[in-house]
């Protein structure tokens, strides 16, 4: 991806270089083809499982946040939990097992 910015009057392109964390290189590449899913090849138990995790984390929080009052220190971050659309997190049919 190229940009460009304006220093002293003048008008510079310069290319973004990335940086890929914790993926392996073969020499001068990196090898992206076995960590990054795609929607294609992410099976439906992977998925469930996945979403399942999260919603145990949204559990959790829930009751941490009815039991004290409080979970995040921020008032309006411990309001959304207590919304009333957030009781969905209790209508997830499947259970993590961690």
């Amino acid at each position: 991806m190229f940009f460009s910015s304006e220093v002293g009057g003048f008008r510079i392109a310069q290319c973004q270089v990335a940086d890929y964390v914790g993926l392996d290189r073969d020499r001068k590449t990196v090898l992206v083809k076995d960590r990054i899913s795609l929607p294609s090849s992410v099976k439906q138990k992977e998925v469930k499982r996945m979403i399942s995790w999260i919603n145990a984390e949204f559990i959790f929080t829930h009751k941490t946040l009815t039991f004290y009052e409080q979970y995040f220190g921020i008032k309006e971050m411990d309001e959304v939990m207590l919304s009333p659309s957030a009781s969905v997190i209790f209508e997830w049919p499947y259970k993590s097992q961690n």
